[in-house]
C-alpha cells in the first residue's frame, strides 16, 4: 500500500510530495527531495508520510504510533509503545512546527504546535485512514474507509460521498 500525507504548502520547491510505502521505502517524485527512509529498519508497517511546509523534509509514521522525522522536519513526539489502536495518518501543522497523528479508531494526538481539536472515536465511522489539516491549521478531517468524513476545529463540513457499492475503500487523502 503506498500512502501520501500532506502536500507541501504553496510555493515551497517540492511540486509533488514524496511518497512511502507500508515497508518504509520513500520514492521522491518530480520535484520532491529524497531526504531518508525506515525500509531497512520496520519495526511496524509505515502508515503514512507528511511533508514540511517548505518541501525541505517530511516525517513518516508508523502503524505502532513512532515518527521519525527526515530533512529540516524536527521530531515533537510520537505514541511508540502506547498506540490503542493502529495509527493510519499524520499531518503537519502549517508552520511545520508540529503534526497530528491518527488512529484507526478515530483517536488524534497533537505534538508540537498542532492543536488537538477533537477526535472521531466514537462518532466517526472506522476504519479512519487519514487526516487533513485546514490551510490555518485551526482544524482537521478525519477521513474513514468508507468515505466519510469528519470535521473537526474549523473544518466545515465538505460532504461525505454516496456509499459505494463492492469493495471501494479510501486509502488516503490530501490538502489540496
Amino acid at each position: 500500500m503506498v500512502t501520501t500525507g500532506s502536500p507541501p504548502a504553496t510555493g515551497a520547491c517540492s511540486a509533488l510530495a514524496p511518497l512511502v510505502a507500508a515497508n518504509g521505502a520513500v520514492y521522491a517524485y518530480g520535484d520532491a527531495h529524497y531526504w531518508g527512509s525506515r525500509r531497512r529498519h520496520p519495526k511496524a508497517p509505515v502508515s503514512g508520510i507528511a511533508a514540511s511546509p517548505d518541501g525541505q523534509g517530511y516525517w513518516l509514521a508508523s502503524a505502532n504510533g513512532a515518527v521519525y522525522a527526515y530533512g529540516d522536519a524536527s521530531y515533537w513526539g510520537s505514541l511508540r509503545g502506547h498506540a490503542k489502536s493502529a495509527v493510519s495518518g499524520i499531518a503537519a501543522s502549517p508552520d511545520g512546527q508540529g503534526y497530528w497523528l491518527a488512529s484507526a479508531n478515530g483517536a488524534v494526538y497533537a505534538y508540537g504546535d498542532a492543536t488537538f481539536y477533537g477526535s472521531g472515536v466514537g462518532i466517526s465511522p472506522r476504519p479512519v485512514r487519514a487526516i487533513v489539516p485546514t490551510e490555518d491549521g485551526e482544524g482537521y478531517w478525519l477521513v474513514s474507509a468508507n468515505g466519510t468524513v469528519a470535521g473537526f476545529g474549523n473544518a466545515g463540513a465538505q460532504g461525505s460521498p454516496a456509499p459505494a457499492r463492492g469493495t471501494t475503500v479510501v486509502a488516503g487523502a490530501a490538502a489540496g
